[in-house]
């Protein structure tokens, strides 16, 4: 329930991420004991030790959700509960597919 936006949202998870975080030793309430800070310290050690720039961390969020917008088919509103989009051009902003990836959807449609 602690969202940026402070709406409640369901996030789905695959059988392996929740595998996966069941097995998480828990301290307390959350699954990882980490403050923000410390996100963001070990977030900046990793893009140093990479020789990457300018990568923030939020870019980490619009590949995630890029990646989902083009390999689902999920509407739109759907996607959104997940994301926290509640506009939906907000959330269209990660959909941007090449011609190719058009061309392909448009023949899956029309089988």
């Amino acid at each position: 329930h602690i969202t940026k936006g402070k709406y409640e949202r369901i996030i789905p998870l695959t059988l392996r991420a929740e595998r996966i975080l069941r097995t998480q030793p828990r301290v307390g309430p959350l699954v990882f004991n980490a403050t923000v800070e410390s996100i963001e310290r070990a977030h900046e050690l990793v893009i140093a030790r990479c020789g990457l720039r300018n990568l923030r961390f939020h870019d980490l969020r619009h590949e995630a959700v890029t990646r989902l917008v083009m390999g689902t088919t999920l509407s739109p509103l759907q996607l959104g509960k997940i994301t926290g989009h509640r506009d939906v051009r907000t959330l269209m902003r990660y959909n941007n597919p090449t011609p190719q990836q058009l061309v392909k959807a448009f023949r899956a449609s029309r089988r």
